[in-house]
């Protein structure tokens, strides 16, 4: 895990840090970060950065990172699901109603419809937690910018179905 988050800060400081792009500007990276699953076997986190490099206003995003403590490897979508589009089907029928019930009067459902499509750019930052599978989507995919970066946690009881019953979220998704 170290090892994953110094290769990030290294590649920032190569690339985006090392463009000044406003003389006398100091170009600044910030994270944070939520622990969303950490047992024996497993560890799930979600990363939120500030990048701070351009001459505009600062950028959020987020990433996750899930690990299989078992291996010391990262658990990609794919290791879950028994077909990823089949998988990405069901995360696109159980996110916006999820997201109609967190946004309220922010929802708007064309905005929703769009980033909660069935495609793994929509869902890329997930992470495991107890309840389910986490989404968290980017500034304005789902929701206005100022919504910050709104998120939902599908049941492990809706994936079931497409999950791989021996991979390595079987246990936590009530395989056995």
């Amino acid at each position: 895990i170290l090892s994953d988050l110094q290769d990030r800060a290294a590649q920032f400081e190569a690339g985006p840090a090392s463009n000044r792009q406003v003389g006398g500007k100091v170009n600044t990276f910030t994270g944070d970060f939520t622990t969303d699953l950490l047992t024996p076997s497993l560890a799930s986190f979600t990363l939120t950065l500030v990048d701070d490099t351009t001459a505009g206003h600062p950028i959020t995003t987020v990433q996750t990172l899930n690990y299989d403590l078992g291996t010391g490897q990262q658990i990609s979508f794919g290791d879950l699901f028994i077909d990823s589009q089949t998988a990405l089907a069901v995360l696109s029928l159980q996110a916006p109603p999820l997201l109609q019930a967190k946004l309220g009067a922010a929802y708007d459902p064309t905005v929703v419809a769009d980033g909660t499509a069935a495609t793994l750019a929509n869902y890329r930052n997930w992470a495991l937690t107890p309840e389910g599978l986490k989404a968290t989507f980017l500034p304005a995919q789902v929701a206005a910018p100022e919504e910050g970066l709104p998120f939902v946690v599908v049941p492990w009881s809706a994936l079931k179905t497409v999950m791989v019953p021996t991979g390595p979220v079987a246990a936590l998704a009530g395989f056995f």
